[in-house]
């Protein structure tokens, strides 16, 4: 039976989001508004040109340490503990590489950590291709990311299922003419990723 290409992001669908959680108050000991600029900084400044590979890790944590006056080597390692698998993705994924379709990762990332999680997360084999922003100097939801993800795949935008907990990436799949889903916390975007599947 033919399958699709399964593309999943990896915060918020197979491991979580630390800068969505306590992250920012961690580093910033407490200090709301501190935690709040933190927050501000990574998001308007150092975010986009680290996952595309213009900005190098020690900068990133340098700047942070800067501000809240925590350690860098502080800083990474509560960052880098703040992923944990997420079971109803991870089953997903589990499901889709058991049935024989071809799976991606498709995430805005930086590409040495993802050593991190093949040593950590057993499943990480199961990824027949990684689409990294970090390599690609490009990210989601930008149009040449998703051209490249198609290639990357060796797939067609049809043939393709792409799933993000970013709801503008998941418009710009879309875009791309490719069949997107979006990845609520709940994990009920399994259950589309199942009838998706059946409708392909």
């Amino acid at each position: 039976m033919w399958k699709p290409v399964l593309a999943l992001d990896l915060g918020g669908v197979l491991l979580s989001d630390p800068t969505r959680g306590g992250f920012w108050l961690e580093i910033s000991s407490g200090d709301q508004q501190l935690a709040f600029r933190a927050k501000d900084m990574w998001t308007e400044i150092l975010k986009v040109p680290f996952e595309i590979g213009d900005l190098p890790e020690d900068e990133v944590w340098g700047e942070l340490s800067n501000l809240t006056k925590n350690s860098a080597t502080f800083i990474r390692n509560s960052f880098l503990s703040g992923f944990q698998e997420i079971e109803h993705g991870v089953n997903a994924l589990r499901y889709f590489a058991d049935s024989g379709a071809k799976t991606v990762l498709a995430t805005n990332h930086y590409a040495p950590w993802l050593d991190i999680w093949r040593a950590k997360f057993e499943w990480f084999s199961l990824l027949d291709e990684v689409a990294c922003s970090s390599e690609m100097h490009c990210r989601k939801p930008e149009a040449e990311y998703f051209r490249l993800l198609i290639d990357m795949a060796g797939a067609t935008a049809e043939s393709m299922i792409f799933v993000d907990d970013d709801s503008e990436n998941v418009r710009a799949a879309e875009v791309a003419n490719i069949r997107a889903i979006y990845a609520d916390p709940s994990g009920l975007w399994t259950q589309t990723l199942h009838k998706s599947e059946g409708n392909m």
